[in-house]
């Protein structure tokens, strides 16, 4: 929701649903009708620089006069959005974690532009997924932020373990 309410600001302030003909609001999402597929086009490229995107195009034929040789087409374009938000706690898959250098999968989101920023909240290693590596490798957020809640650390009180090492045995576990 975030998201979606950033992706509103965005639309309002570069004045892209001028071209509108109609606007709807769905239960998962937004839809956007246009008069031409160019100025649908023109739309999801304003989308695409702001948010990591996907999207797909099909053609349905309306109607069709073969004496004029006159075709009357719908065009439809469903553009996919991450559902994950600035502060979500994701879990990424462990292969594709592995392929990016990671040795936690679970990691924060700390920023959401065209790029999605990810913190590992153990090493503090930062990566950035593009759309394309996202929706080709999916993860799902397994804890909003409303559901977090803010805390302060008072006192540490150091021990003398090593850290990943059991101290009895001095093995890694």
């Amino acid at each position: 929701k975030k998201t979606l309410f950033y992706l509103e600001q965005v639309i309002l302030k570069h004045k892209a649903a001028d071209d509108c003909c109609k606007i709807k609001v769905e239960k998962d999402g937004i839809d956007f009708f246009f008069k031409t597929p160019q100025q649908a086009h023109k739309f999801i490229d304003l989308i695409a620089c702001f948010v990591p995107c996907t999207h797909k195009e099909s053609q349905e034929l309306i109607s069709h006069d073969p004496k004029n040789n006159i075709f009357n087409y719908k065009y439809t374009t469903l553009v996919t959005i991450p559902s994950i938000c600035k502060d979500d706690v994701v879990c990424l898959n462990k292969r594709y974690a592995k392929s990016l250098g990671l040795a936690n999968t679970i990691l924060v989101c700390f920023r959401v532009t065209t790029l999605m920023h990810l913190i590992d909240p153990l090493t503090h290693q930062v990566i950035k997924v593009t759309a394309k590596d996202y929706f080709n490798n999916p993860f799902e957020t397994i804890c909003t932020s409303s559901r977090l809640s803010k805390y302060i650390v008072i006192d540490v009180d150091l021990q003398n373990h090593h850290h990943g090492v059991c101290p009895e045995t001095t093995e890694p576990f």
